[in-house]
C-alpha cells in the first residue's frame, strides 16, 4: 500500500511503496521541491535518480519506436515528415 502525500491544495507530491519516497511525477517543480525538501535522504535521491534514469530510457524507446514506425508506413519519404523530425529532434542530445 502507498502513503502519499498532498500539499495544501490538495495536490499529490510525493509518494511512498516500500519506505521508498519518491516525487509523485516528474515536473520540474515537484523534482526541485523533493530534492530541496529537509526530509529528503540521500539515498531518496538515489532513487530519483534511477528511477528518471529508467523512465528516460522508456521514452527513448519510444521515440525510437515511432520513427521506425514512420519509416514503416512512410517509406524514405518519412524522414522528411513532421512526427519522424519531432522524434529524432526529442532524441537528438545537444
Amino acid at each position: 500500500m502507498s502513503k502519499v502525500t498532498l500539499n495544501e491544495n490538495g495536490k499529490i507530491l510525493t509518494e511512498t511503496i516500500e519506505d521508498v519516497t519518491m516525487p509523485f511525477d516528474y515536473s520540474f517543480s515537484n523534482v526541485n521541491d523533493f530534492v530541496h525538501s529537509t526530509e529528503t535522504q540521500y539515498e531518496d535521491l538515489e532513487c530519483l535518480c534511477l528511477g528518471m534514469a529508467s523512465h528516460i530510457e522508456k521514452l527513448q524507446k519510444a521515440l525510437e519506436d515511432i520513427k521506425k514506425h514512420q519509416v514503416i508506413i512512410g517509406g524514405e519519404m518519412a524522414q522528411k515528415g513532421t512526427i519522424w523530425n519531432i522524434a529524432n529532434n526529442a532524441l537528438t542530445i545537444n
